[in-house]
């Protein structure tokens, strides 16, 4: 039977909980001391029967580092330098009066003199090797910390004499309204406790007075997303109603969303009062964006005739519970003196009667061409910009001359093949005026149908922008297109996959004069002919010119991009591009970085995270290994690194987020080894191209300070450009 012991049981500490525990009892002994040698320096019965090196010891036990620790406490300075002269600055962004101000300047001079003369004190006291011993390392971090607490003063304090808090009301206002413009967006999380305007409001008493009356700042309101919640929607309408309320006076941009909300098949008439109070202030709407489905506009009709101010209308309905709805007429938004610009977003199931006669800006998703509206779109006589993208047939534009149309975007996506309707489709056009052409085809060869389109607008005098993306295009074709384009300043196309007539034909500076950026697209590989006409293009016209031909322009920048491609294929375009020829020790290398390459698959992505790649520590082995293999390879010439993209994939190892990694530090090992060859300025004037992004290859002219910088230093400096070159700039609601 076991014998009970009275012992108590012993308690297991935890780091965190000896670390406090071990705080206080230190603090309670640094206490006890300071209370015993103040009693002991104070009492004459003993200072009378000490001699005077122990006096002298007992003085210097009273600045011990415990009692500097203590007086170095914030608000216990001995001369009462951390004491602000005016606490309640701190508390607002006001401007200090001028003896505010006074007195704060006093402050700051002191403390200066303060952190000079603790400065000066820490130097001198730590030339004293046995104090220094026999109080440790504490004597000095206690002052150390009373510095810091006094450059920190000083800096609060410089900061309350900063201009930011003298700016006028006007500019703080533009201020605040352009971060609610940047921080509000149709994917904004609609709740309306961060909206932005709250944030600056609730920074100091001046702002907030500030944002309260300035009505604009209010008036652009996160998107609304209707509630099913009866409680919900009480909030909400509560906090809307004071939105409306500090917005009074001014214009309202508007974003609803009531796509998913669907009431009970009994009530098809949508109702909801959050909606109810949107459309009571009809009048002050300036851009409205719709997200719902059909059910939404019986709910609406009441704003009809009041949109005295609606300049911007995007409207993106869905097919969710249209079949429950009868036919209905979607006609209250055509009475809108100022409407300018419109976007829609179908499927509908009936037409949307607009204003189009006075329509600046038009864009819409064609789904089915017996809905589709351009027709009545192109009609307006001051019709500016038309962005069209349809999704299911080839739509032919009707026979028409658009005098005023400067921005032409067209997208046909997912389709069949055009056949006989690619020469058609664009091809009715006439637009004297266009300034930028973007076009997009996934199935088919759209050339025919741009070729009739600027032989109707000739001579396109205007056109400086051209960008299409074709999924093929014929040998003639990019040289036939740029004949028509005289004015051209910026070509991004797709470029002819076997031909190099048409890089010949651009190396002549009399085609296309003013061109100044080139981007050409190809999906596969390069044939054989084509990176000798490539740089012959380059030497004519991105190098510098030797005389100057007046009309003509040098090419500021040109591209090739591969949308198929990547890795060790890129890379082999650059070596053909470059005149490269495979060695040993650059087929040695360029195996041993496919093999990394294969234990780190996102290793050429910006954002790489050795974690994410190395799934355990035996793959993190296996990459250390390899590492360790590639630092012995003997390497004499810089080209054999360059031709094998080694040094891109070793610099990303290097620069991870884990420097502290045995492979990070290996690579960076390797990178300093090979420095002096890839870094000399003699190699790196050899070279003609620079990645730009890991998809995208740019041309490096012999005046360009790139031809003397490191390929990992370009590869940091850019983006990467991983994009779809299919996706086009849109045109939004209210940007125009």
């Amino acid at each position: 039977m076991p014998i009970a012991s009275n012992r108590r049981p012993s308690l297991r500490w935890s780091p965190q909980c000896r670390y406090v525990r071990n705080k206080f009892e230190s603090f309670a002994r640094v206490i006890y001391r300071v209370k015993q040698r103040s009693l002991a320096a104070f009492s004459k019965t003993k200072l009378s029967r000490t001699s005077e090196p122990v006096h002298n010891s007992t003085q210097l036990s009273l600045r011990s580092p415990e009692t500097v620790l203590i007086l170095s406490l914030p608000g216990t300075s001995e001369s009462g330098v951390l004491v602000p002269p005016c606490p309640h600055l701190f508390c607002s962004n006001e401007a200090p009066t001028d003896d505010e101000a006074k007195l704060i300047i006093d402050a700051i001079k002191r403390a200066e003199e303060e952190a000079s003369r603790l400065n000066s004190i820490l130097l001198r006291k730590q030339k004293f090797s046995d104090h220094c011993k026999r109080n440790g390392r504490g004597w000095e971090r206690a002052v150390t910390h009373t510095i810091d607490e006094v450059n920190n003063f000083i800096r609060l304090h410089r900061g309350l004499l900063s201009l930011l808090r003298q700016l006028p009301v006007e500019i703080l206002q533009d201020i605040f309204l352009i971060h609610v413009i940047d921080s509000i967006n149709p994917d904004y999380n609609g709740y309306f406790s961060k909206h932005p305007a709250l944030a600056v409001s609730q920074t100091c008493r001046s702002w907030r007075n500030v944002a309260l009356n300035f009505p604009s700042l209010w008036s652009r309101l996160p998107p609304i997303r209707i509630q099913r919640s009866r409680s919900k929607t009480d909030t909400q309408i509560e906090i809307l109603a004071d939105f409306l309320r500090r917005s009074i006076g001014s214009t309202l941009h508007l974003c609803l969303n009531t796509a998913n909300f669907i009431p009970k098949s009994a009530d098809l008439q949508f109702n909801h009062p959050t909606v109810n109070l949107l459309c009571q202030h009809a009048e002050r709407w300036t851009t409205f964006t719709l997200f719902a489905s059909h059910l939404t506009f019986p709910n609406l009709r009441t704003i009809k005739g009041r949109l005295n101010a609606l300049k911007g209308l995007g409207l993106f309905v869905s097919s969710i519970g249209s079949s429950m709805v009868p036919g209905q007429i979607i006609d209250f938004f055509e009475e809108a003196p100022l409407l300018t610009v419109v976007d829609i977003g179908t499927p509908f199931s009936r037409a949307v009667s607009l204003p189009f006669s006075q329509l600046k800006h038009y864009k819409e998703y064609v789904t089915s061409l017996q809905e589709c509206q351009i027709e009545k779109a192109i009609a307006s006589p001051v019709l500016q910009t038309l962005t069209m993208k349809t999704r299911n047939e080839a739509y032919v534009f009707p026979k028409s001359t658009l005098s005023n149309l400067v921005r032409l975007y067209a997208e046909f996506c997912f389709t069949p093949h055009l056949n006989d309707d690619v020469v058609l489709c664009l091809g009715n056009l006439t637009l004297p005026a266009i300034r930028e052409i973007r076009l997009l085809s996934r199935s088919d060869n759209m050339t025919p149908s741009l070729l009739r389109l600027l032989r109707n607008s000739s001579p396109c005098l205007s056109l400086k922008t051209l960008v299409f993306r074709f999924w093929f295009i014929n040998e003639g074709d990019l040289t036939a297109i740029l004949k028509l384009t005289p004015s051209l300043v910026h070509l991004s196309c797709t470029a002819p996959a076997t031909s190099d007539i048409d890089f010949v034909n651009i190396a002549d500076v009399t085609l296309v004069p003013k061109l100044e950026r080139c981007d050409f697209i190809w999906p596969d590989e390069l044939s054989a002919s084509i990176p000798h006409a490539i740089n012959i293009l380059c030497d004519s016209r991105c190098e510098p010119l030797i005389i100057n031909p007046a009309p003509f322009l040098r090419l500021n920048k040109l591209t090739l991009s591969f949308t198929g491609l990547e890795g060790s294929l890129l890379q082999q375009q650059l070596n053909r591009l470059e005149g490269w020829h495979p060695t040993v020790t650059s087929y040695t290398l360029n195996a041993l970085k496919e093999q990394l390459l294969e234990r780190l698959p996102t290793l050429l992505y910006l954002g790489y995270r050795e974690e994410t790649d190395i799934r355990s520590l035996g793959e993190n082995e296996k990459v250390a290994k390899l590492l360790a293999l590639i630092n012995t390879v003997m390497v004499n010439e810089a080209m054999d690194i360059y031709s094998s993209g080694i040094i891109l994939v070793l610099d990303k190892i290097a620069t991870s987020q884990y420097p502290s990694t045995k492979n990070v530090a290996l690579a960076k090992t390797i990178l300093e080894k090979w420095k002096p060859m890839t870094e000399d300025p003699e190699n790196l004037l050899r070279r003609r191209w620079a990645y730009h992004g890991y998809r995208t290859l740019e041309y490096i002219p012999i005046d360009s300070e790139l031809r003397t910088t490191s390929p990992t230093d370009i590869i940091r400096g850019v983006a990467d450009e991983q994009i779809n070159w299919f996706d086009f700039e849109r045109i939004q609601v209210g940007s125009l």
